[in-house]
């Protein structure tokens, strides 16, 4: 487990769940779940093809990874996070 900025990021092997404070309701809103993928933009080609709404579209963040936000089928709104290589 690794803390810093207000969450913590809890290693499971393959996958890295990460843990974010919720402040008031949420719902139809940004969920604080966040998905990693190799290729944010290959995901999101992926997902929108199966009807999936992308909320924004991937794009470089000044930490040098890449950010997209998905929108599950009552509007909560997903990260998928591409980590920089």
């Amino acid at each position: 487990m690794s803390e810093g900025g207000g969450w913590s990021v809890f290693d499971g092997g393959p996958v890295q769940i990460v843990v974010e404070p919720a402040r008031g309701d949420l719902v139809g809103r940004f969920a604080g779940i966040s998905f990693a993928v190799g290729d944010a933009r290959a995901a999101c080609d992926a997902l929108a093809a199966r009807g999936v709404e992308i909320v924004h579209q991937p794009a470089r963040q000044p930490w040098g990874g890449t950010l997209a936000l998905l929108a599950d089928p009552d509007g909560n709104v997903l990260t998928l996070v591409e980590y920089p290589a």
